[in-house]
Order: C-alpha cells, then sequence, then structure tokens
C-alpha cells in the first residue's frame, strides 16, 4: 500500500479591505487581505497546519504586501467582511458607512 503525504501552502483571500497608497507602485487601490499557512497533506488532502498562519495586505497592482500584528488583523478582516456585504448588497450604503466607521475608529 502506498500512502502519499506532504506539505502544501493554503491562502485564504477575505476580500478587500479600504484604499491604500501603496508605498512600491504608488497607486490607491483597495488592497486584499490575505491568510497564508503551511499544511500536512495525506493523499494531497490538508489534515493540519503546520505552524501559525501569516496575515498581509496585498497590493492589487503590483503584488507587494504589509504583514500584519494581532490588532490590525481582525480590523482589517473585517473591513473585508463589510466590503463583501455591501457589494453583495446585504447592507445598505449608510449601514456601510455607520459600521465602517467604528470599525476604523
Amino acid at each position: 500500500m502506498i500512502i502519499v503525504f506532504g506539505t502544501r501552502n493554503l491562502t485564504k483571500n477575505y476580500g478587500v479591505t479600504n484604499k491604500i497608497e501603496c508605498p512600491h507602485c504608488h497607486n490607491t487601490e483597495f488592497w486584499h487581505y490575505i491568510k497564508t499557512g503551511l499544511w500536512f497533506t495525506l493523499f494531497w488532502i490538508p489534515v493540519f497546519p503546520l505552524g501559525s498562519s501569516k496575515h498581509y495586505l496585498v497590493c492589487p497592482v503590483c503584488n507587494i504586501n504589509m504583514a500584519l500584528n494581532g490588532s490590525d488583523r481582525e480590523k482589517y478582516r473585517k473591513l473585508a467582511e463589510l466590503n463583501q456585504k455591501f457589494t453583495s448588497g446585504k447592507i445598505s450604503e449608510e449601514e456601510y458607512r455607520e459600521l465602517s466607521n467604528d470599525i476604523q475608529e
């Protein structure tokens, strides 16, 4: 019997956060909140994580990234979720502005 195992880097894109001017390409765009982590795989199926995940904001133009610390992770995750709700029409523009101001404070 052959057992296939290994590792795999998994990436989750939480979506866009807010407009940031990129220090590398100098474009002002909505940056993406990305989480990456290394996983042990068994028959190409991720089983458990190896080590801790890394969290980044990524420029959509030049793909440069900025690492996020603990307090910023929660803020940008909430912003990404709020933007998804707004763009899918689940909340109104007034609700979006109010919730966005609460998160940014």
